[in-house]
């Protein structure tokens, strides 16, 4: 039974955690979407210039290990179960008059899982016929429509103008490919669209500059390492009851996101206001963003400008899932850790496309005999250790003798240090250790 003494987040990161070792940020994030897409459709912020609480994330990683693909389908889950029954309820209490079936309609209309501009604008234009002009956009692999807004292509055009006009909620009419005459779609004013969709790892999408497209400062990438992983809440591939989840994401539905949007929906739209507190707390981030950007002009100050739209569409959020309409200092704190933690390697993400490939293999390579030497502890780890760890490497593998110039390097950066001892047999052995073991006495 749901603890209703829990925040609709933390319960949620919950129900996926009993099932699936996803990344927790990732799990977070399928919480704020379905408070952003189930509830935010209901919610207005007049006091600030995005007026409207729609969350846009996308899910970055290697493939396979982080579930991503299984993360969407269980927050799909959510949404879907969540607007049908909202809609049946609706139908009873407003008399609409609708059918089981155009009831159904709507709601798999709702979800957008097409990963090119031109489905996406079309299956709106096929929602606003049958009705609805909220949207969520849920697919598994959207890297190449991100690749489209930084690099267009010869036949795909005006992606960055589309997004921006959905992200906005504004109007678009424009061709969206070159091929033949090519028809021009029109979208009227007026959308509500959320995003939750996932891609690989950044540099496969992304290139230097994209800081200075406005849209992609508006999508909060989720970018999540290897490293990042513990093997703690490890789930097997064999553990029963697994088919248990989806009857525990309907409770969850029916206890905490329908009775929210039967609540919000009396008006068309309910206002959601701040305290004096968060209006300072928000105008202050803004304000060291901003002066960070005077003080030094790079691509991550300039991403930096428009994040406080996640702080207040968050803390937002975060109020309206447990029926208020004030967002305070509490809110802010709730989201705190979310935010820190979805964005923690952004920063490295925005530097290192600035750099080449080689610089990037470089870096690669330097944090693989780090991993390397760290697993040897105090001890340090031999040349002959570190070059079978990164053998199985194909791309970090190095000769010894630049392997070699690589350690002194290192060395010489003052990033680890070298030590001599004796081996069994009186014989000179030398390790590399991590410079924190300097002091450390064999």
């Amino acid at each position: 039974m749901a603890d209703e003494k829990k925040l609709f987040v933390d319960e949620f990161v919950d129900i996926i955690s009993n099932y699936s070792d996803t990344p927790n940020v990732y799990a977070k994030a399928g919480a704020y979407h379905i408070l952003s897409s189930c509830i935010g459709r209901f919610i207005e912020m007049p006091d600030f210039k995005v007026s409207r609480p729609n969350t846009w994330f996308i899910l970055s990683s290697i493939p396979g290990r982080m579930r991503r693909s299984t993360i969407i389908r269980y927050v799909q889950a959510v949404t879907h179960h969540s607007l049908l029954e909202y809609y049946k309820a609706y139908k009873q209490l407003k008399k609409m008059e609708c059918s089981d079936e155009e009831i159904k309609q709507r709601v798999y209309s709702n979800a957008i899982d097409d990963g090119n501009a031109p489905g996406i604008a079309d299956a709106i234009i096929f929602g606003n016929n049958i009705g609805i002009n909220a949207f969520e956009i849920t697919c598994p692999e959207i890297g190449d429509l991100i690749r489209k807004i930084v690099n267009p292509s010869s036949t795909t055009v005006n992606v960055d103008n589309l997004l921006s006009r959905l992200y906005y909620g504004e109007s678009f009419s424009q061709k969206l490919s070159t091929r033949g005459e090519g028809r021009p779609r029109f979208i009227p004013e007026g959308q509500y669209v959320t995003m939750y969709s996932g891609m690989q790892e950044p540099e496969h999408y992304l290139k230097e500059g994209i800081s200075r497209q406005g849209l992609l400062r508006r999508i909060k990438i989720i970018y999540v390492k290897s490293k990042d992983l513990d093997m703690k809440n490890w789930k097997s591939p064999h553990k029963k009851g697994y088919k248990n989840i989806w009857d525990e994401l309907k409770d969850f539905a029916n206890k905490r996101v329908v009775p929210l949007m039967l609540d919000y929906s009396k008006n068309d739209l309910t206002e959601v206001h701040q305290t004096e507190n968060v209006n300072s707390y928000i105008e202050k981030k803004a304000r060291e963003r901003d002066e960070a950007l005077i003080e030094e002009e790079t691509d991550y100050n300039i991403y930096q400008q428009t994040q406080w739209e996640y702080e207040i569409k968050l803390a937002v959020l975060d109020a309206v899932s447990n029926g208020i309409t004030t967002v305070d200092m509490k809110n802010i704190d709730n989201i705190e850790d979310f935010l820190e933690k979805s964005s923690c390697h952004i920063k490295g993400v925005i530097d290192d496309l600035g750099l080449s490939s080689s610089q990037i293999l470089d870096e690669k390579r330097e944090q693989r005999i780090l991993d390397i030497i760290s697993k040897y502890g105090f001890e340090g780890a031999t040349s002959s250790n570190i070059q079978t760890g990164i053998s199985s490497y194909k791309k970090l593998k190095l000769p010894a003798k630049e392997l070699n110039e690589k350690l002194i390097d290192m060395f010489l950066r003052n990033i680890i240090f070298q030590r001599i001892t004796k081996d069994s047999c009186n014989r000179e052995k030398i390790t590399w250790c991590l410079n924190k073991y300097k002091d450390y006495k064999l």
